[in-house]
């Protein structure tokens, strides 16, 4: 298999928008979505309400329901999620500041097994397109530091690596799996989603970062 689903919590009471607060509270990512802290509490809410038959239970569904609104994955043609990252070394990597440049972002996990293998290839497109404009950042999602150094010391990254333990970015693209990658312009506009890694997929995909470098 070239693509690894990430299992977990089903959003609550539906989808909020993860590229913004809801209602000022920061969304919280989880790996089917990602709900937001008070939907959460109007759920709890509600359930409390519906055992004791609460007198404002029809109130607390209608606002819950008015909040909840679905979340699209980021796709070919949209503006790429910012993010500001920091990097082992305590660096810290913003997608912005790396405009003007052609950026490969890969979401990876380390215990995701088709990392092992993009990795490699990220590693080669790098070192055969980096002096010609390409960053490749690859971002980490794992709670624990400790296992993404697991992995990287048995499968070194020859590109940038950046950390997001508490998942905002993941949430920002609506990633469902490992690895997921998206290609952006200089412009900051992604131009390919790639969901999994496939060896039948790679000159497709290293023909389009030639592309992009040699605008």
């Amino acid at each position: 298999m070239g693509y690894v689903p990430v299992m977990g919590y089903v959003p609550v009471m539906g989808y909020v928008p993860i590229n913004r607060p809801c209602n000022g509270v920061r969304p919280y990512y989880r790996p089917w979505g990602c709900y937001c802290q008070e939907a959460f509490r109007l759920a709890r809410f509600v359930h409390n309400a519906n055992v004791m038959r609460h007198p404002l239970l029809p109130l607390a569904v209608a606002f819950t329901v008015a909040f909840a609104v679905p979340v699209h994955a980021v796709e070919s043609g949209q503006a790429a999620p910012a993010f500001s990252l920091p990097t082992a070394k305590g660096d810290t990597v913003a997608l912005d500041k790396l405009r003007g440049k052609v950026v490969y972002v890969d979401f990876w996990a380390s215990w995701c097994a088709p990392c092992r293998r993009s990795f490699p290839w990220m590693a080669e497109m790098q070192q055969k397109y980096g002096p010609k404009g390409l960053v490749v950042v690859a971002v980490n999602v794992d709670k624990k530091r400790s296992d993404a150094e697991r992995f990287l010391a048995q499968t070194p990254a020859g590109f940038t690596v950046v950390y997001d333990e508490a998942g905002a970015t993941p949430a920002a693209y609506v990633v469902k799996g490992m690895p997921s990658s998206y290609l952006v312009d200089a412009a900051g506009k992604v131009t390919y989603v790639g969901r999994g890694f496939l060896d039948e997929h790679k000159m497709d995909v290293e023909q389009r970062i030639a592309t992009l470098v040699g605008k």
